[in-house]
Formats: C-alpha cells, structure tokens, sequence
C-alpha cells in the first residue's frame, strides 16, 4: 500500500492530466477484497499438458505464493510450479461494481457524480469542441485567434464560457467573445441547451 501512494503522489500530476480527472485517492482495503490468481489453459497447457486443469483447480482454491518478481508458485499435491505474469490473470474478489476496473494489481474506480464545478467545466470542454468544428468549418487558420458573438438563453452555457473564458482562449483560439439578443450565425445544442456562434471578422 506504501508503494502505491508512492506512485500515485509522484504521477498524480500526469495521471490527471492524461485521464482529465480532478482528485486522486486510495481505496479502502474492504472494496478490493481477496486478490483470486486465474491460471490460463492455453499459456499452461502446452507445458503442463494433463495438469493444467488441477493447475486452475490449485489457483481457485487459493493454494499460491506470490513472488517478488512477479511470479507465483501454485502448490498442492506435493509440487510446486512457478507460473509466469503472462501465465495467469489476476481478479478482485471483493466488492466490484460496473465504475471500476482492473489491470494487473491496479483497481481504479470512478466517481461518476458530477457537481457543479464539474458539470461547468464538462460544459466549457463541449463549447471548446462546438468552437473548434465551427472553426473548422469555417476555413479559419490552424493558429487564427478568432472573436465571436454568441447567441444563448442558457444561464449555464453562458457561466460555463465565463467561468472558463482563459480555457476557451488557449483550447479554442478564442480572441474575445460577447453575448448577443441576436440570433444568428452557426446554432449548436449542448444538453438540450442551444448556443448561437457568429464569428466576427
């Protein structure tokens, strides 16, 4: 467990940015529950031939040492044998739900509320795309900084470019914006919510 929050405190700044996530934290021990080994048939039959069946039967029962290089050595009936990473899957009998994931001995789960910063900066990234397409629609430069009116009766589009105009800037080239009464140019929804974009030359 100390070498994960090792791992996590030292990338959590890659992590975040890579996967857009906000905060990082460690999961209980009573969520992962048991770590169960899953030897696999075909990476083991060719070696183990008629003994790979009792070979998986060994691994559900629990009968397997870890290693350190990470290997493991299932026994039972007075043997050993070493089962390479490539040989075996390694699951969480615990308390699995469809927001989680497994990857070797990584469990992420995802905390899949949205509150409200989150759900305007969900909104600021969807304006940015709409931007972006509409820019590119529109035959605009790679690096064209662009300035556009904006045609919109939603409160929360509107506190979403406010609240986010510099991310607007950098993510969508945006020069400056202004709210119209007007609409007119590109119209696009967003959750239901309908957004006007009149680029001004």
């Amino acid at each position: 467990m100390q070498d994960n929050k090792f791992l996590q405190k030292k990338y959590e700044a890659i992590i975040k940015e890579e996967v857009n996530v906000k905060e990082l934290g460690s999961l209980p021990a009573s969520i992962l529950g048991s770590k169960v080994y899953k030897p696999l048939w075909k990476a083991l039959s060719a070696q183990y031939g008629k003994e790979t069946a009792r070979i998986i039967e060994l691994g559900k029962q629990w009968q397997v040492r870890e290693q350190s290089d990470g290997s493991i050595v299932v026994f039972g009936d007075g043997k050993e044998r070493t089962l390479q990473p490539s040989d075996y899957e390694l699951w969480f009998e615990g308390d699995m739900t469809d927001d989680m994931a497994v990857e070797g001995e990584i469990v992420v789960k995802l905390d899949l509320e949205l509150d409200a910063e989150l759900l305007k900066e969900w909104l600021a990234r969807e304006i940015s795309r709409a931007i972006n397409q509409y820019r590119k629609d529109s035959d605009c430069q790679v690096d064209q900084r662009i300035t556009l009116e904006i045609f919109t009766e939603s409160q929360s589009l509107k506190a979403a470019m406010t609240d986010y105009e510099e991310f607007l800037k950098s993510e969508a080239l945006v020069q400056s914006f202004s709210f119209s009464d007007k609409k007119s140019g590109k119209e696009i929804t967003i959750e239901d919510e309908v957004m006007c974009l009149q680029l001004i030359v």
